[in-house]
């Protein structure tokens, strides 16, 4: 299973975009922690995921919906 997530905030377009090695980092620590049985370590990460997900491509983006159900496995 591949672990994604984010929720919604109000930063610039600029700024989410800086954030994407982020993402892909928080990414693999959720996969990596997941992996490992480290699921309420992996949830506040993965959380985070999603926020950064909805804020640079919306609620409604299949990465976005992706990060949600990796939480939610969680």
């Amino acid at each position: 299973m591949s672990l994604l997530s984010l929720s919604a905030s109000s930063a610039p377009a600029s700024s989410v975009a800086s954030q994407v090695p982020e993402v892909d980092k928080l990414n693999q620590q959720v996969n990596q922690l997941y992996k490992a049985g480290k699921y309420s370590e992996a949830i506040p990460i993965a959380t985070r995921l999603v926020e950064l997900r909805e804020k640079a491509l919306g609620p409604d983006h299949p990465k976005t919906a992706t990060s949600l159900n990796n939480l939610a496995a969680l």
